[in-house]
């Protein structure tokens, strides 16, 4: 009796596992880009909220004192203020800055104003978000 010959190459059954197992794994692939690509860019709009913010506080230490006074306790930052320079908070989809001042606890006279600036946002999944700065400005400087 003769032996049949062997044919070289994979049936109908390997292939068809060896395509599952390949699809899982680039399955596994594409979620894993799609999340690194959903952290990236949530962090690109932090990175962009804290420049925006940073902008604003900077903004404010270039006031003399009787203008960082005279607005008051809060304001808001409006688009077309934005517009002229703080260019991270257009960046940002639905974007606005409130900046609040008060006296620092243990400040008199009105020396040291604690600043804080909150910048809010909508980000792709329209979620609000939100990221504050705090930082102290004094009349004369920190350093007297």
């Amino acid at each position: 009796m003769k032996n049949k010959p062997k044919r070289g190459g994979f049936g109908l059954v390997e292939v068809m596992i060896s395509l599952m197992v390949a699809m899982i794994a680039f399955c596994g692939a594409y979620a894993m880009c799609i999340q690194a690509l959903r952290i990236t860019r949530m962090a690109r709009d932090e990175s962009k909220s804290i420049q925006a913010a940073q902008y604003e506080i900077e903004k404010l230490r270039t006031y003399s004192w009787r203008q960082v006074l005279a607005l008051g306790s809060a304001y808001t930052v409006t688009v077309a203020e934005a517009e002229s320079g703080n260019t991270a908070l257009n960046d940002l989809a639905g974007s606005s800055a409130i900046i609040r001042t008060a006296t620092f606890a243990m400040s008199t006279n009105r020396q040291i104003l604690t600043v804080t600036a909150e910048i809010t946002w909508i980000d792709k999944e329209t979620n609000k978000c939100t990221n504050t700065i705090t930082t102290l400005i004094a009349r004369r400087g920190l350093l007297q």
